[in-house]
């Protein structure tokens, strides 16, 4: 059923038609406003910040290293202090 739905769209529409005139003006709409309206603008739109100020990376390590364990368990602030301390640093 999955490989079906995924296959055929879910029956919305086949691939490589173009969008009904309704959607175009949608699209037309949002894109007058400068957003972004497709996978590449919306690529361009977002401006990575320099390397010293994005903590992204931060969380990613933040969030590696968080160990799975039930978070009403005793130990489970100790357990995390590296991911806390990761957290914590992020934010800054």
């Amino acid at each position: 059923m999955m490989l079906f739905l995924v296959t055929n769209g879910c029956g919305k529409g086949k691939s490589g038609t173009k969008p009904s005139a309704e959607i175009e003006a949608k699209l037309a709409a949002i894109r007058q406003v400068g957003e972004p309206v497709t996978p590449a603008e919306l690529n361009q739109w977002y401006v990575e910040p320099p390397a010293a100020e994005n903590a992204a990376a931060l969380y990613a390590q933040a969030f590696a290293a968080l160990v799975s364990e039930d978070a009403d368990s005793p130990s489970f602030v100790e357990k995390n202090q590296k991911a806390l301390q990761l957290l914590h640093q992020a934010a800054t």
